[in-house]
């Protein structure tokens, strides 16, 4: 098994979706992008966290996928499974759920994977589920 043919997370992609109420307010859901999809959740950088802390965004962790998810920061990533082991807590809505992150940068070629290119989003767990 190589590592850029099978990683070893799964995870669902949620996109966050607001509407307006019949009184004009708005609410907040979210709606499945992509179910079962392949990825790899890692600890960011100290490097990763300070270049962004710089601009006022925290991050926490950084999750690879082999091909460009076509993510943006309205997306929620919930991971599924982890080495074949499925999640518990498969709420995308729980505050206290520690599998949710939500996406705080495009994805973007990452080349630290040996010979081969993944695709590098950053996230935070902090924030997943508050609104």
């Amino acid at each position: 098994m190589s590592l850029l043919t099978e990683l070893p997370h799964r995870c669902t992609i949620f996109r966050q979706t607001r509407t307006t109420d019949s009184l004009g307010g708005n609410r907040y859901g979210t709606v499945v992008e992509k179910t079962n999809v392949e990825c790899w959740e890692m600890q960011a950088s100290a490097s990763e966290m300070q270049m962004y802390e710089k601009r006022g965004i925290k991050v926490s962790t950084k999750i690879f996928f082999v091909e460009d998810p076509k993510i943006t920061e309205r997306h929620r990533i919930l991971i599924t499974s982890r080495l074949g082991v499925a999640s518990n807590n498969l709420d995308v809505t729980d505050v206290a759920n520690r599998d949710v992150a939500d996406v705080m940068s495009s994805p973007v070629p990452d080349a630290s994977a040996g010979l081969g290119i993944l695709w590098r989003v950053l996230c935070d767990k902090t924030l997943a589920g508050v609104q």
